[in-house]
């Protein structure tokens, strides 16, 4: 049997000299072959700048992106994947921004999502300043905002919105008509007031509108575990199928198992 492929890491030392250099510090420099090189009447510099970022790093190895597969190698040093090695500078470079004291404490889902938005497409640009393609560029902008589910949080967020949006448009804008006289039904029309009804009417009404919200939560419930059900039943098809075929297995289209599940949904 032949050797199984080592995955490739990068270490703290090949980062802390980057990141010294991103950051212009004076005690390494860059030669003309590119390699980046400690300036050695200042290597106590590099070397207390390399145990700040190690320590950092530390703090980081509770967040799943990096923990998963950090080890050490045979000299004692952090041996990081090189695919998060990026992702693992950027959080240096940003360690007290809100973001990454976020990251560092297991919240970064927890965040407004305009911040949470700002952040992640500065790590994507930072992961990409050097890849000149357009195209490549997209690519990889696209996987990365996939990897973190920005599509799905950001369609949640819209529908936040719009529930926001639809709830202020229900405010109820009344005139009490137990007090009402004959006269002043023109003034109230002009300031804005749509319904002549009591207080008690409007709670009431607030009421039957929270009764459907639940119906209509209620129900989204079911129908997204009809979904689930029928994913997990196509999935465990699909297996057992590529056992016994070469082709590429295709899925069915989210809408189309979306369809399914309303109608089953509303057939039980």
């Amino acid at each position: 049997m032949g050797k199984s492929s080592e995955k490739s890491t990068v270490t703290m030392y090949q980062i802390s000299k980057e990141l010294a250099l991103e950051n212009n510090l004076d005690f390494v420099k860059k030669d003309i072959k590119g390699n980046i090189n400690i300036v050695e009447e200042r290597r106590n510099s590099f070397d207390n700048f390399k145990k700040d970022q190690t320590r950092k790093f530390k703090e980081l190895l509770n967040t799943t992106k990096i923990n998963l597969e950090v080890a050490k190698n045979n000299n004692k040093e952090f041996a990081i994947p090189l695919e998060y090695k990026d992702y693992t500078k950027f959080i240096l470079q940003n360690f007290s921004s809100p973001a990454v004291k976020a990251i560092r404490k297991n919240e970064f889902g927890n965040l407004p999502f305009t911040l949470w938005r700002d952040t992640l497409i500065e790590l994507i640009d930072y992961c990409t300043k050097e890849v000149n393609d357009p195209e490549e560029k997209n690519k990889i902008k696209h996987r990365m905002l996939a990897n973190h589910h920005y599509f799905s949080n950001e369609r949640h967020e819209k529908l936040v919105n719009r529930f926001s949006s639809i709830l202020k448009r229900a405010e109820m804008r009344f005139a009490i008509f137990d007090h009402l006289e004959d006269n002043n039904y023109e003034s109230l029309n002009e300031i804005g007031v749509f319904r002549m009804i009591s207080e008690d009417d409007v709670i009431q009404l607030y009421d039957y509108l929270d009764a459907e919200i639940e119906k209509c939560f209620t129900n989204f419930g079911k129908v997204a575990d009809m979904f689930s059900e029928l994913r997990d039943q196509e999935i465990e098809d699909k297996a057992i199928e590529s056992l016994f075929s070469d082709e590429d297995i295709k899925f069915d289209e989210s809408k189309d198992v979306l369809i399914k599940a309303v109608r089953e949904t509303n057939n039980g």
